[in-house]
């Protein structure tokens, strides 16, 4: 981008621009706009992949609240149900770790993308 903008500097130093020249800074002007949209449009999918990983923190600590109560439970009473329920909210911690990252990565890379 600031290439382009170099560019249309060095144009508009000349007193008198010929038709080209101004057909070149509009083109310039276009590229410099369809730049500024798509870090815009990254900007706010990295917003929104935060939110999302703010939610899945949320139901991390959730989950992890649960199966520490469960383990509670599990100790006092040694029920094979709450050792099932106990897997399947380890499994769905794994996963909603696993989905974090993921987004994490995406953002990482729509990060450098714009930088």
């Amino acid at each position: 981008m600031k290439g382009n903008e170099t560019e249309k500097e060095a144009l508009k130093k000349h007193d008198k621009l010929d038709k080209a020249g101004r057909k070149k800074i509009k083109q310039i002007d276009k590229l410099i706009l369809e730049s500024i949209a798509e870090v815009e449009t990254l900007k706010t999918s990295v917003a929104n992949e935060e939110n999302a990983i703010k939610e899945l923190e949320t139901k991390i600590q959730t989950n992890q609240e649960s199966i520490s109560n469960i383990k509670k439970e599990i100790t006092d009473h040694d029920e094979m149900a709450l050792e099932e329920q106990l897997k399947l909210l380890e499994k769905e911690s794994k996963s909603l770790n696993q989905e974090k990252k993921k987004i994490e990565k995406q953002i990482e890379k729509e990060t450098n993308s714009i930088n």
